[in-house]
């Protein structure tokens, strides 16, 4: 398993488990949900990066460990609080809190409050999610 294989993982489950809102991806085509609509809310995926390490060697194949953390950041109107930022991104944490799907393994995720966006229409709350895998020469 390489990166891609495990965000390729990332976004299977993400995509299969969570209805709630409509998901932003990187580098795609996104229409954020009329934000006149009442607990109007949408979701967006970012990539933090990743590290490897060898994790074992022995023979003649190593052992890598990839560790890396995505974000999600759920937006909600700005005028209706935080509450249901903190759900949505409650309810994401639960997807991927402590489950190994797929061949990637999640570890425990952190909350960040953040602040608007700057048309002053959305407030953000950031969902950091670590995740690991392996891979043999």
């Amino acid at each position: 398993m390489d990166v891609a294989d495990a965000l390729a993982a990332i976004r299977a489950r993400l995509t299969a488990q969570w209805t709630t809102t409509s998901i932003a991806w990187p580098n795609e085509p996104f229409t954020p949900p009329d934000v006149s609509a009442v607990n109007a809310a949408w979701v967006g995926f970012d990539f933090a990066g990743s590290l490897e390490r060898i994790a074992a060697v022995g023979g003649a194949a190593k052992l890598y460990q990839g560790t890396g953390v995505f974000m999600l950041h759920v937006f909600v109107r700005a005028q209706d609080g935080l509450t249901l930022a903190y759900q949505h991104a409650t309810a994401l944490a639960a997807i991927f809190r402590g489950q190994i799907v797929g061949g990637v393994r999640y570890g425990a995720p952190s909350t960040y409050p953040s602040d608007t966006t700057p048309d002053g229409a959305w407030q953000r709350v950031t969902l950091g999610v670590p995740f690991s895998f392996y891979s043999n020469d």
